[in-house]
């Protein structure tokens, strides 16, 4: 069950773009599997709740998730109403969600030491903020916008969208070759 909730919880963030404190802090409540919907989740970053549809293979995980027994494998499950449970506490810590990533990560082989912050901790190339900055630029690259992609990730600003998508010469380019000035 660890494994299970792991790859959706994983599967979530990538598809999503969901910050560390809003996968942590989602209700059961908040998901509605019938319409493709986190529905109304708090996100402590703006004090505001907000919706975000998720795409079929999301649903078919989380369905499982829920419905398949893996959930109710946690001790916690029956009494807790947050999605992300584990058998020490009715809602998963946030310092849980970045450990789960940066270890997949390093199962998986492609985690790397960026080097240490002015804390001295380590960097690591990837992170939960990762898959969420990737979020952004794999809408981005598919051809949403920019309004549309600072709504999914719940930005307050376009400038802020603006520092999640590096875009050098040749993304630049492509986006507008086939334009006629």
């Amino acid at each position: 069950s660890p494994a299970f909730r792991n790859e959706t919880m994983l599967r979530l963030a990538w598809t999503t773009g969901l910050r560390v404190s809003e996968i942590s802090n989602l209700k059961l409540e908040n998901v509605k599997l019938e319409q493709n919907l986190l529905d109304e989740f708090w996100v402590p970053k703006t004090a505001k709740s907000r919706s975000l549809w998720i795409p079929d293979t999301t649903v078919w995980y989380l369905e499982q998730y829920l419905h398949g027994g893996y959930r109710d494998a946690f001790s916690y499950a029956e009494d807790s109403e947050y999605l992300f449970v584990t058998n020490k506490g009715k809602q998963m810590n946030p310092k849980t969600v970045t450990r789960t990533v940066k270890q997949a990560a390093e199962n998986a082989e492609i985690q790397d030491d960026l080097g240490t912050d002015q804390s001295g901790a380590t960097r690591y190339l990837i992170t939960p903020h990762a898959l969420r900055r990737g979020h952004g630029m794999h809408l981005f690259k598919n051809g949403k916008s920019l309004p549309e992609i600072q709504q999914r990730l719940g930005h307050a600003s376009s400038s802020q969208t603006d520092d999640y998508l590096p875009i050098g010469v040749e993304e630049s380019k492509e986006q507008i070759k086939n334009i006629t000035f």
